[in-house]
């Protein structure tokens, strides 16, 4: 199987992920569970796990794609993010927010969902794709998000910026 090249800086940061989508989304696998692949196989050791997760950089590339494939997210160097989502779209929100205007949250959140879509599937895709769904979900029908959620955007939030 080719494994694609992840640089460092995208390691630590998929680190951090992994540990927080094993918590919080997969607490119900155990570590042992977690750390095999489709075939059984171990995928790496606990100690190497918890070195990934607190943002030690690990030189083979095939572990972090065996780990993102148990939390359902893929890493392709094909889509950048940052080319992706414009850096003003994050002032816009803010100053959407400031002035309470509901109709332009709702409409920059709905266009980012639907553009994120396809991509949803891939690692910092998702993140954003959560971030959108969860403003448009807040801001259109005033349904509080569940305590989850929150917890998982302020999670995102503290340890992996924007």
């Amino acid at each position: 199987m080719h494994y694609l090249k992840i640089n460092d800086s995208d390691k630590k940061k998929i680190g951090y992920l992994i540990h927080l989508y094993r918590t919080q989304q997969f607490k119900h696998l155990s570590q042992n569970s977690f750390l095999l692949n489709e075939y059984n196989e171990p995928i790496c050791t606990r100690q190497t796990l918890n070195k990934i997760e607190q943002g030690v950089i690990i030189k083979n590339d095939s572990i972090y794609e065996e780990l993102l494939k148990k939390v359902n997210l893929k890493f392709n160097t094909d889509y950048c993010i940052e080319e992706f989502l414009p850096t003003s779209i994050f002032s816009d929100l803010l100053n959407a927010c400031d002035y309470y205007n509901l109709e332009k949250l709702i409409s920059i959140s709905e266009s980012y969902i639907k553009q994120l879509n396809p991509f949803k599937e891939y690692i910092f895709f998702h993140e954003y794709y959560e971030c959108f769904k969860w403003i448009y979900t807040y801001y259109s029908s005033f349904e509080l998000p569940t305590l989850q959620s929150t917890e998982y955007i302020i999670s995102l939030k503290k340890h992996y910026q924007f």
